[in-house]
């Protein structure tokens, strides 16, 4: 009776250590894990290079670039970025506003980027 009794107890604790290592196991969202702050988003000092081309090589480029861009929109040099920024389309792909579709194709951007994005060309798309 003691070995039956020992075995319950070890399939017990068992049991419960891998529902515990279980409930640890699972797939949070980095949005999830590691929200934007509110006030972290700095728009005080927006510039091109330090700002939008980042967001732009992260974001853009690996299709808009290159001798097949997707839609045949280069966005490899400063003058072709703001070219869509005047013309309304970026901030437009941004929101998907206007009959535009959103961009990046699948998935917004952060809303820090967007944020950035608006307040660069509310300010006339400078390069600096």
């Amino acid at each position: 009776m003691d070995k039956k009794i020992t075995q319950f107890i070890t399939f017990g604790f068992m049991l419960s250590l891998l529902i515990f290592l279980m409930a640890g196991c699972y797939n949070d969202s980095k949005e999830y894990l590691y929200p934007e702050l509110p006030g972290a988003c700095d728009t005080t000092n927006i510039t091109y290079a330090g700002s939008v081309q980042p967001i732009i090589d992260s974001y853009c480029k690996s299709c808009h670039s290159g001798s097949s861009p997707s839609g045949n929109l280069v966005l490899e040099t400063y003058s072709q970025v703001k070219a869509i920024a005047d013309d309304g389309r970026l901030v437009n792909v941004i929101n998907a506003t206007n009959g535009y579709p959103l961009m990046p194709q699948g998935s917004s951007l952060p809303d820090c980027s967007i944020q950035i994005f608006e307040k660069w060309v509310a300010s006339g798309a400078p390069n600096n």
